[in-house]
């Protein structure tokens, strides 16, 4: 499920960043427990007004993976 966060100040002037997390079950364990993997799609959009009066919007996607292992009693 997405999770999604911003402001905005008029029609045009945007600001607004959002995550998406997919849950993986590696087939590796670590103290007994599946590790596991997070692939985190973050996701920013701005949106200015140009020279002349138009609106630009600018998007950039990042992707991140991330493993959790078990140890002391928690995933870390």
């Amino acid at each position: 499920m997405p999770y999604f966060v911003g402001e905005v100040d008029s029609e045009c002037e945007t600001d607004l960043s959002g995550v998406e997390k997919l849950l993986i079950l590696k087939e590796t364990k670590t103290n007994g427990y599946f590790d596991i993997v997070v692939k985190s799609i973050v996701k920013t959009t701005t949106r200015k007004e140009a020279s002349n009066g138009d609106c630009v919007e600018d998007e950039k996607i990042t992707n991140q993976d991330q493993v959790l292992k078990f140890k002391n009693g928690k995933y870390q």
